[in-house]
């Protein structure tokens, strides 16, 4: 009787392990989706790998948020956000989204980093601030109202 009961817990252990190496390609594909998507600005595909547990937050995170930032896509980057991608990730150099979002002048991706935690005093890796990496001025006027609450923001 003792060895029956053994031998059900090691073919449900095998199953259960089985099921967990077969689980480890598919997520891999599931994300691998979901960073082809956003590097082709596809909404709905980005929608759907989310909607099949792709995981943003994963080992491609930095270059799954820094593909949503080049794609100008603000519905692509919220959604990331919204499924737990890092506000704060930083290329290899340091620079954040917020960095980039500055950079390239879209003030609705840095409205959306901000509200999702963004840092706005980080530094990258010349010591650069996303306030002093932006040419336009209603970013940098939100930004340094981000950074210093004292300030008053004349960006709307």
């Amino acid at each position: 009787m003792k060895s029956a009961h053994v031998i059900n817990l090691l073919v449900i252990s095998f199953f259960a392990i089985s099921a967990l190496e077969a689980a480890a390609p598919r997520q891999k594909n599931l994300d691998d989706d979901l960073h082809q998507a956003v590097n082709f600005n596809n909404e709905e595909g980005v929608r759907q790998a989310l909607l099949n547990r792709a995981n943003p937050a994963g080992p491609n995170e930095a270059a799954i948020m820094f593909a949503a930032i080049a794609t100008n896509n603000e519905t692509i980057l919220g959604m990331l956000l919204d499924a737990g991608l890092d506000p704060n990730i930083t290329t290899q150099a340091g620079s954040s989204a917020l960095h980039r979002a500055a950079q390239i002048g879209n003030k609705e991706m840095v409205e959306l980093l901000l509200g999702f935690g963004a840092n706005a005093t980080a530094t990258n890796a010349a010591g650069k601030t996303p306030a002093e990496l932006t040419t336009n001025p209603e970013i940098q006027a939100l930004l340094t109202a981000t950074a210093n609450p004292l300030v008053k923001s004349t960006a709307q």
